[in-house]
């Protein structure tokens, strides 16, 4: 279809009704073509009942979420209070100024929103105009004061551990026996952690809101003992571990249908119209 189309560019480029109307297609029987048309519906109902566990899911983690970190509802057995704190009390700055190196290095990054580190493999020194990077840790919390607004900030994974970033990253350990890394994990990713980043970004839009890392170590949050920071933790990750798992087979049957799809309406498998259709 794309030779046939006419234009200078991609996004100018159309094709006539009388050239559309030309193409040639394979087609098998009548019979055939409703019964291949009644197995891919088959495998995209699937999809969609997959679809609809996932949403369904993602809302009871998300509301789950609220309530737990909130103190609405408590982990089974806790008996200790919630105790008004602030991130000066629970974080301490923990930079590791190194040289930049003269070879590739791994490189990272933080996605917004929440999203985690992601890393660059063999990142090159000379596209960076500075002459000290800073060392992160599996563990830490870091930040993109850039984009803290929009919710840049993450748990450094362990594959991430020994990386490099520049100073706009700064990283924060936690202090022992006051939080939990489990708990800050899903905490940061709170409409109500971003809110207080965003008031600790002063400035105007996009690059011009930068964090203070002062006003960032003083913002409030309520925490309940580390013990229940902990339990709140693992059943959030658990939730996180289950959808992923079903995102996971989604992708997989998802992807089994497209090579059946392609198989089955190019002719190279064939179907008897007598049997019946089998679910994926």
């Amino acid at each position: 279809m794309r030779n046939r189309a006419s234009g200078t560019s991609q996004s100018m480029k159309n094709i006539s009704k009388s050239a559309f109307l030309g193409i040639h297609v394979a087609l098998p029987p009548l019979p055939e073509q409703r019964k291949i048309a009644d197995i891919l519906t088959t495998w995209d109902e699937a999809l969609e009942k997959l679809d609809a566990l996932i949403a369904a899911k993602d809302r009871r983690k998300k509301a789950l979420m609220l309530q737990l970190l909130t103190g609405r509802k408590r982990v089974a057995g806790a008996t200790g209070e919630w105790r008004t704190t602030t991130l000066a009390q629970v974080l301490e700055p923990t930079p590791r100024p190194t040289p930049k190196p003269s070879k590739p290095f791994l490189a990272a990054g933080i996605r917004s929103h929440g999203r985690g580190v992601f890393l660059k493999p063999d990142f090159i020194p000379a596209d960076i105009a500075l002459d000290e990077l800073y060392e992160i840790k599996s563990g830490d919390l870091i930040v993109n004061i850039t984009f803290a607004w929009e919710g840049a900030a993450a748990i450094v994974s362990d594959e991430a551990d020994g990386a490099l970033v520049s100073h706009r990253f700064p990283t924060f350990s936690f202090r022992a026996g006051k939080a939990s890394r489990a708990f800050f994990r899903h905490y940061i990713r709170t409409k109500r952690f971003v809110f207080d980043c965003g008031l600790a970004s002063p400035g105007g839009a996009g690059r011009n809101r930068v964090l203070s890392k002062t006003a960032f170590l003083k913002i409030g949050l309520m925490l309940p003992p580390i013990e229940e920071q902990e339990a709140i933790g693992e059943i959030l990750d658990t939730c996180d571990a289950e959808l992923t798992l079903l995102r996971r087979q989604r992708d997989a049957l998802d992807l089994q249908k497209r090579g059946l799809m392609q198989r089955l309406l190019t002719g190279k498998i064939r179907v008897a119209v007598d049997e019946p259709v089998a679910s994926p």
